[in-house]
């Protein structure tokens, strides 16, 4: 018989064939992810996917995640925000280079173009002149833009209006 061991203060086994879970067990599993998701921003996908690593049956997946949900501990929306702006202010980049990674992470497309449309265009244009480091030629501008996600049309019109480009 195969025996997967899940790490934690005890070690508990899981069973490849089987997903009854004890209830004492149960109870430490859903400690475990709620310091998870205390700890930081984590989107539902991710938690889904951690659930059924432990080999949890999806009844007990559904009832951890609606729990985790009316205490707020995962929030799509604010998961959502709060990338937004890690990755805008903190990594510079764009706009298209942050719906891709949301996109990855399982985030619904009304809520990344809701937390993008909630960018001033003032900052955004202020981060993108950051991120281009002036000095360098049109082209390496260009290419460090694009690869940062920001929008062709924009690095265009910039690199124009800094008389980078006739």
């Amino acid at each position: 018989m195969m025996v997967q061991w899940l790490y934690c203060r005890k070690k508990l086994p899981l069973f490849d064939y089987c997903q009854i879970v004890r209830q004492s067990d149960m109870h430490d599993l859903k400690r475990r992810i709620a310091a998870y998701c205390a700890r930081g921003e984590h989107p539902e996908r991710e938690i889904r996917l951690k659930l059924e690593r432990w080999q949890l049956s999806g009844d007990q997946t559904a009832e951890i995640l609606s729990q985790l949900r009316d205490l707020k501990l995962i929030d799509d929306s604010r998961y959502c925000r709060h990338m937004t702006e890690k990755c805008l202010y903190e990594k510079k980049w764009g706009r298209e280079r942050i719906r891709i990674l949301l996109l990855d992470n399982g985030i619904a497309e009304e809520l990344i173009t809701k937390a993008l449309a909630a960018i001033p265009e003032e900052e955004y244009l202020a981060i993108m002149e950051q991120a281009a480091g002036m000095g360098k030629d049109p082209a390496s501008c260009y290419r460090r833009l694009v690869r940062r996600g920001f929008e062709e049309e924009i690095v265009n019109s910039w690199l124009r209006k800094n008389c980078f480009l006739e």
